[in-house]
């Protein structure tokens, strides 16, 4: 039989005792107490976990109304059944709006068992649909977040830009020689580390620059637990319980090992004693109703990978922000906060979902669920490792087109040391009237994406029509994920993220022009 605690609030024990007679008869496993005093409820509601409560409706030492509002004060989630000798159709509308699920008459017991049922299945109804709404506001003010978070990766991206440019430049010019240099190469160190933080801003906004491919998890795993063992500690037994023949997902290889990392450093940060961490694999599949139950799932086979610590745990307040950039419980100056907001966002990026069980003082467990695909596994170089071309110097003639004045003078500066020609534009109206007054091949271009007035891809269409072998080389300070989204980008369409220093961009300016990006 199905365990149930009911509080039956009745100054009436031969009632009770009646009541609980019917219910075990409706095939319930009843533990009842019984309340007839305003201490004694209060007691009752503060002690102990109820399923449903009944409620006389005519006690001697207490109101109905009374305490039908005691119990929604404190326990708004259980359902109310009341149970009376007499009652009429108005009164009963009454108690109903005041928060009663149901009525049953006394000398007609036999329908409180299916009172009691439905109340029970409504209770559970109401908070599947409250914890879904929950999931999807949370969902909603972490997409906002995530576009603040790309906005300013953006424009910091463009400042970096300048300040990595011209320090390369002034670090070239001086030599390793002069006391400066090592003054100089603390401000490089500097921007690349803020140049790092810009990538987890982007990446949390799913706009980070990314290269998919095919993996199998259990290898990435595998491949992965020397490292792991050493990052979370001796202390900390890290156990791996991998599925045989699951599936494989089509994610970035740096953006699973970064999943993994991630949360196997949240685990190691929640056992401070030590414990046991575990990471497991698995194939579900997710039907309709189950995937209507958490915000973006989709119905459909997934790729689980479940990471659990035997760590503190969380309360439900913590879990409510979990996933928020720089929300941490760390203490200052231990921790971003962007680790698990990280983790979030790659797993958005791939159309998945995360969800996640914990109870303070008895551990978490983080189950990610990706997409599952029977496509084979991908080995591929990611272009960002692509050897450098043999020399970087040139005498082609780009075209430059940026909007920002610094950015655009770096980027002239740069490659007319190398021996290329540079024009240069502020946006690609004022482009295209440059190339009409230009006498000569343009060999490529280097353009901003979003720009006033007229943007890249816009600009590029136009040129491409009147020089069809010219060389196009988008760039931006967010990545080619957002500008996808835009339309702006195709597959196969060459681009350097900002920030970028000026080897970079030459050697892919080379590159380029010599058919191999």
């Amino acid at each position: 039989m199905t365990p149930l605690h009911v509080l039956v609030i009745d100054d009436s024990e031969s009632d009770m005792l009646l009541e609980k007679d019917e219910i075990r008869r409706g095939g319930f496993d009843p533990t009842i107490e019984r309340a007839d005093s305003v201490v004694r409820v209060h007691e009752m509601l503060h002690n102990v976990a109820w399923d449903v409560i009944l409620v006389d409706f005519v006690m001697q030492h207490l109101r109905c109304s009374d305490v039908i509002r005691m119990v929604r004060e404190t326990h708004a989630d259980i359902p109310i059944i009341l149970v009376s000798g007499k009652i009429g159709e108005e009164t009963a509308a009454e108690v109903l709006q005041a928060g009663v699920y149901d009525y049953v008459m006394k000398n007609n017991l036999k329908l409180l068992t299916p009172a009691i049922r439905r109340a029970l299945e409504g209770s559970r109804l109401r908070r599947e649909r409250e914890k879904v709404e929950a999931e999807f506001h949370q969902a909603q003010k972490m997409e906002s977040v995530g576009r603040l978070a790309g906005g300013v990766a953006h424009d910091f991206n463009n400042i970096l830009t300048v300040i990595t440019g011209y320090t390369e430049l002034v670090m070239a010019r001086l030599g390793r020689a002069d006391p400066s240099y090592n003054d100089l190469l603390e401000i490089k160190h500097s921007t690349l580390q803020a140049s790092a933080l810009t990538r987890q801003l982007l990446l949390f906004s799913r706009k980070q620059l990314v290269h998919h491919r095919v993996l199998d998890l259990n290898d990435v795993v595998d491949k992965m637990k020397n490292m792991l063992q050493r990052l979370i500690g001796e202390d900390i037994e890290l156990n791996t319980i991998l599925s045989p023949k699951i599936p494989h997902v089509k994610i970035d290889h740096g953006h699973l090992e970064q999943i993994i990392m991630n949360l196997s450093v949240n685990a190691r940060d929640a056992m401070p004693d030590g414990g046991t961490l575990v990471i497991q694999s698995d194939a579900r599949e997710l039907d309709v109703a189950e995937a209507a139950m958490h915000p973006f799932a989709e119905a459909g086979r997934h790729v689980v990978l479940s990471v659990s610590d035997t760590g503190c745990g969380m309360d439900a307040k913590t879990q409510a922000h979990l996933f928020e950039p720089f929300f941490t419980t760390k203490e200052q100056g231990k921790g971003t906060g962007l680790g698990l907001a990280t983790v979030y966002a790659i797993v958005r990026q791939r159309d998945g979902h995360i969800q996640v069980e914990s109870v303070p003082n008895k551990g978490s467990t983080f189950h990610i669920f990706l997409p599952a695909t029977d496509a084979p596994v991908e080995i591929s170089l990611p272009p960002s490792q692509a050897p450098a071309p043999n020399t970087l110097d040139g005498k082609e003639t780009i075209l430059v087109v940026e909007d920002e004045d610094v950015i655009r003078n770096l980027a002239r500066r740069v490659l007319s040391e190398r021996g290329y020609r540079v024009l240069a534009a502020r946006q690609g109206e004022e482009a295209l009237a440059l190339c009409q007054v230009h006498e000569g091949p343009i060999d490529l271009v280097l353009t901003d994406m979003i720009m006033p007035h007229m943007g890249g891809r816009q600009f590029a269409d136009s040129f491409v029509q009147t020089n069809p072998g010219a060389k196009i080389l988008y760039m931006s300070g967010y990545t080619d994920r957002m500008a996808d989204e835009q339309g702006l980008l195709k597959e196969g369409t060459n681009f350097l993220q900002k920030p970028f220093a000026p080897r970079d961009l030459v050697v892919r300016v080379r590159a380029l022009l010599d058919g191999t990006p």
